[in-house]
Parts: C-alpha cells; structure tokens; sequence
C-alpha cells in the first residue's frame, strides 16, 4: 500500500517537472517582450495660483418626449 503510495506520488512529480520542461520549451508561458516605457509628457510643474475652478452654467433638462411612430 505505502509503495503504491509513493509511486503514485512519483508519477505526479515527474508529470509536473516534465510539463514544466514542454512548457518552458515551447513557449506557452508568459510572453518574453521587454522595452522601456518612456514618457510622452513631462510631468505638469503646477502651483495653487496656476489653477481656477471651472465656471459652469446650469442647463434646463427637458425630459424626452415619447411620441408615437406614424405610419
């Protein structure tokens, strides 16, 4: 029974290691792209003065109208 056990363990093992190696070889893992990201913009140098509030105005909604296709 225990070397039933540990063969069965064994397999197991030597599965995991050689779907480790299949995967490793074939590339089926994460893709291998390197590069360096630069910046498009420098970063905004901004002071309290240099920034105001928006001004909005209030805009009256009108609910849709459901009006009937005539045919």
């Amino acid at each position: 029974m225990l070397f039933r056990l540990l063969l069965i363990a064994l397999l197991v093992y030597l599965a995991v290691k050689v779907w480790r190696l299949l995967t490793a070889l074939f590339g089926a893992g994460q893709p291998s792209v390197k590069g360096t990201r630069q910046r498009s913009n420098p970063p905004l140098d901004l002071e309290g003065k240099d920034v105001e509030d928006a001004k909005f105005r209030e805009i009256d909604e009108k609910p849709p109208s459901h009006q009937e296709d005539q045919r």
